[in-house]
C-alpha cells in the first residue's frame, strides 16, 4: 500500500514576532516493513535558515529558523511511503489509475507470493538476532530466496513450515561461516586450523 500523509502545522501570533526557532519531528522514518519514497517539510513565510539531520535515535530532523518579523507561521509536512507486501506484490497495473491499495494487487500475484509478508518479517527478525544490518535491496533479495522454499507446499502450514527450515539452513551456515573466519583470525599462521 502506498501511505500519502499530509501534516499541518499553523501559529497566528496576536503581534508579530521577530524570531523564530523550531525543531520539527516531521518526516518518516525508513523502517523494514516500509520504505519512504519522498518527504518534504516546507515553511511559510520562507525561513532564513534551515538545516535538516537526524537525532540521537535515527529519526529525521529539521531545524526551521526565522529572523523577520511574522503575524503567522506555517510548516507543512508531505510524505509518500511504501508498505513492504505493495513493494512485494507489485500492482495489478503499472498505469496511473489512482488505485495503490492492496485491493489493487493482482490475485496471482498474492496467491503465488502469500507468504511474502510474513516471510519479510521472519527474515527481518533472522538479521536483527544475528547482528546483521542490510539494506532494503538485501532484504528483499534475501526473502525471495527464503519464500522460494515454500514454493511447492501444498498449503500454509507446509509452507511456513518450509521458510523456518530454510531460515535456520541459513542461520546455520551464517554461523560455520563466522567460525571459520573466526579461527582464520585467531590462528593466521596455520589458516586451515579447524577446517
Amino acid at each position: 500500500m502506498i501511505y500519502r500523509v499530509r501534516h499541518v502545522t499553523r501559529y497566528d501570533y496576536q503581534t508579530p514576532v521577530n524570531l523564530g526557532a523550531h525543531l520539527a519531528h516531521l518526516r518518516p522514518r525508513a523502517l523494514p516493513h516500509q520504505r519512504v519514497l519522498r518527504a518534504g517539510v516546507h515553511a511559510a513565510p520562507a525561513v532564513s535558515w534551515r538545516r535538516d539531520g537526524s537525532d540521537h535515535f535515527g529519526n529525521d530532523v529539521t531545524w526551521l529558523f526565522l529572523d523577520v518579523a511574522h503575524a503567522a507561521f506555517q510548516v507543512i509536512a508531505d510524505a509518500t511511503g511504501v508498505e513492504a507486501p505493495w513493494i512485494v506484490y507489485g500492482l495489478v497495473s503499472r498505469e496511473p489509475s489512482g488505485t495503490d491499495s492492496r485491493p489493487g494487487v493482482s490475485p496471482e500475484a498474492e496467491k503465488a507470493n502469500r507468504h511474502l509478508t510474513w516471510t519479510l518479517f521472519e527474515v527481518w527478525r533472522f538479521f536483527h538476532e544475528e547482528g546483521i544490518e542490510p539494506n532494503w535491496g538485501e532484504v528483499v533479495s534475501f526473502v525471495h530466496h527464503i519464500a522460494a522454499a515454500a514454493k511447492d507446499s501444498p498449503d500454509d502450514a507446509h509452507a511456513k513450515e518450509a521458510i523456518a527450515r530454510k531460515l535456520e539452513a541459513e542461520r546455520a551456515g551464517l554461523r560455520e561461516d563466522l567460525e571459520k573466519v573466526r579461527k582464520k583470525r585467531l590462528n593466521p599462521k596455520n589458516p586451515e586450523f579447524g577446517s
